[in-house]
């Protein structure tokens, strides 16, 4: 059997989560050059896969979303979401990948966002 990968379902938040999930979503298109339909879309492409991975990192941190959430938003399930996170703190606290710290870093300055520290373990429970 092929594995199929759920449908993005972005009707899954409304109102004041969906507005700043939706500039979060902008905001690293933005600084990545990757188009939204790109992030949005079921390509796993290096860029495109860091991109999301930003995304769901700044999404748990700053706007308290569920990993499930999170990767319903995308068509992914939690154990997606929680990889990402692990390998975005991974890089952080390593500071061996300085591009990826960059667009990180250019994401949450250009949203106004704390100071980059990796993502506390308690989001993993």
């Amino acid at each position: 059997k092929k594995y199929l990968m759920k449908k993005p379902n972005p009707k899954i938040y409304t109102g004041k989560v969906r507005k700043n999930l939706d500039l979060i979503i902008a905001t690293t298109s933005d600084v990545t050059g990757i188009p939204v339909n790109r992030i949005m879309s079921k390509e796993r492409t290096d860029e495109v896969v860091m991109a999301r991975w930003i995304i769901w990192w700044c999404c748990i941190k700053w706007l308290n979303l569920t990993l499930s959430g999170c990767g319903k938003f995308f068509g992914r399930d939690h154990a997606t979401v929680i990889h990402a996170l692990e390998k975005t703190s991974y890089r952080l606290l390593l500071d061996r990948d300085r591009f990826f710290r960059r667009n990180i870093e250019a994401v949450t300055e250009e949203l106004g966002c704390p100071e980059i520290v990796p993502a506390e373990a308690h989001i993993y429970a």
